[in-house]
C-alpha cells in the first residue's frame, strides 16, 4: 500500500472553504421562448460540454433543432427522468454557442431522454415507476473518462488508487498524502454524480460511498453541484496555493480547460505505474484510453423514453441517440463524430477494448466500422492512417476505407 508522502509512479518513458452552491436565479420559461423543435433532457454534467457542441450544430440547421439539458447529476437527473418531470433549470445553446438557461414548468418538464456516464444500477433508491423498464431503453455511445485534475502550476504529476483510498478514506489531514492535507482545499461533487461514483467504485468497490471530507458527513471539503463550478474553485485556491487543491471531471471538461488545469497520471491497482489518458500530458489522441491501460473510462448511457408502440415519445429524441450511437447519419452540416472528438471524448469506432460493466473487466474490442484513421487525425492534427475515398486507395495493410482514411478491416 502506498504510505503518506509517497505518490505513484507515471508511465512517462518506461482560499477559504466553499460552502454548498447556492440555486441560481430564475430563468424565463421555457414554454414562452417558443424554441424550434426541443428535445428535453437530464442527467449528469459530464456529457454537457459536448451537447453543446451538437446542440451548437443542430441550431445552425435551415430546421433547427433545439437540445435543452438539465444537468443536476446523474442519478438525480436520471430520476426526474423516470418521473417524467424535469424540474431543473434546462441549458441550451444559439447557433452562435451563447448558452442559454430556461425553466421548466413548476410541475416539471416531460422528458425525453436521458444521460450519464454510470449504469442506472449505481443510483441507489430509486423511485421506479410501473412502467419500468419496458418503456425505458438504453444505449451505449461515446466513450467518457474520469480525470482527477491540479491547478496548472502544480508539481504534481500523478496520484493512485492507494492515494486515494487514504486521502477520500480518512479525510487529507489524516491521511497525510501530501500535498494533498488541507480538507478545504478537496473539492467533491455530490454522491449522485457520475464522476463520483466512478471513483467510489474503483476505489472503495461503492459507488455510493460518502468521502470522508464531505460537507454532507460534516466535514470541510468543498462541495459543488457541476463540473466547472469545481474548476472554478480549484482555480480559486490555485492563486495562492497551486499544490494543495484536487478535483475530479469528465474528459471533456478537462480538456475544455487545459490551458488553466492540468490531469494527473493514475495508477490503479495492481498497475506498477500511472497512466494519462493521452499517450502523453500534453497529447490529445486518448490513446491509453482506446487500448484499456488508462483505468477511469466508461461508454457513456443515453436512455430514451419510449411509448406504448416501443417507438421514442418524441421522435428527434431517438434520432439524435442514434447519432451519437452512430446507427444513423446525422442531418447535413452536423458531424456528431467529429463533434464528440473535439469535445473531448471517444466514439466507439475508435476503440480496441471493451469492459464489463462501468468498472470491470477488460477484453478486446473490434467496432463494426472503426475510425481510428479519423479519430487521430480530428484530434491530434495528424495520423498514420492514409487518407482514402475508396477500397481502392488503400494497400494490404489497410485495405479498407472508412471515414476517410484506410484502416485494417
Amino acid at each position: 500500500m502506498l504510505k503518506p508522502g509517497i505518490k505513484a509512479l507515471s508511465c512517462l518513458a518506461a482560499g477559504a472553504a466553499f460552502g454548498l452552491i447556492a440555486p441560481a436565479a430564475l430563468a424565463a420559461p421555457c414554454a414562452d421562448l417558443d424554441l424550434p423543435n426541443p428535445i428535453y433532457g437530464a442527467g449528469g454534467s459530464a456529457v454537457t460540454a459536448t451537447l453543446k457542441a451538437v446542440g451548437t450544430a443542430l441550431a445552425n440547421l435551415d430546421e433547427p433543432i433545439t437540445i435543452l439539458y438539465a444537468d443536476p447529476g446523474a442519478c438525480p437527473g436520471y430520476q426526474q427522468y423516470l418521473d417524467n418531470a424535469i424540474t431543473t433549470t434546462f441549458k441550451y445553446w444559439t447557433a452562435d454557442g451563447t448558452q442559454q438557461t430556461c425553466d421548466p414548468p413548476l410541475d416539471g418538464q416531460p422528458a425525453d431522454f436521458a444521460h450519464m456516464g454510470n449504469d442506472h444500477d449505481f443510483c441507489i433508491g430509486l423511485d421506479l415507476p410501473d412502467d419500468y423498464p419496458e418503456n425505458y431503453e438504453e444505449s451505449l455511445a461515446q466513450v467518457q473518462t474520469l480525470n482527477f485534475i491540479v491547478d496548472k502550476d502544480s508539481s504534481q504529476k500523478s496520484i493512485s488508487a492507494e492515494a486515494l483510498y487514504y486521502l477520500y478514506g480518512l479525510g487529507a489531514e489524516a491521511a497525510g498524502i501530501e500535498p494533498w492535507t488541507d480538507p478545504t482545499h478537496v473539492i467533491l461533487r455530490s454522491t449522485g454524480s457520475f464522476v463520483h461514483q466512478f471513483a467510489a467504485v474503483a476505489v472503495f468497490g461503492d459507488p455510493a460511498r460518502v468521502y470522508f471530507d464531505h460537507p454532507t458527513t460534516g466535514g470541510s471539503g468543498v462541495a459543488v453541484q457541476t463540473q466547472q463550478e469545481g474548476i472554478n474553485a480549484l482555480l480559486a485556491i490555485g492563486e495562492t496555493s497551486p499544490e494543495s487543491p484536487l478535483f475530479y471531471v469528465s474528459s471533456s471538461a478537462a480538456d475544455a480547460n487545459r490551458a488553466s488545469v492540468r490531469t494527473l497520471a493514475y495508477q490503479h491497482f495492481g498497475q506498477s505505474c500511472g497512466y494519462w489518458p493521452d499517450s502523453s500530458e500534453s497529447a490529445l489522441d486518448k490513446l491509453n484510453v482506446r487500448t484499456g491501460k488508462y483505468q477511469f473510462w466508461t461508454p457513456g448511457h443515453f436512455y430514451l423514453r419510449l411509448d406504448g408502440s416501443g417507438d421514442p415519445v418524441n421522435p428527434l429524441a431517438g434520432d439524435l441517440v442514434s447519432w451519437f450511437t452512430g446507427e444513423a447519419e446525422p442531418p447535413e452540416g452536423v458531424n456528431v463524430t467529429e463533434l464528440v472528438i473535439q469535445s473531448g471524448d471517444v466514439p466507439l469506432c475508435a476503440m480496441s477494448v471493451q469492459r464489463e460493466g462501468v468498472t470491470g473487466a477488460i477484453s478486446s474490442y473490434a467496432p463494426p466500422v472503426p475510425c481510428n484513421g479519423y479519430f487521430e487525425k480530428t484530434a491530434t492534427g495528424e495520423t498514420e492512417h492514409a487518407e482514402c475515398e475508396s477500397d481502392s486507395d488503400c494497400d494490404d495493410a489497410n485495405p479498407k476505407c472508412h471515414f476517410g482514411f484506410c484502416e485494417a478491416y
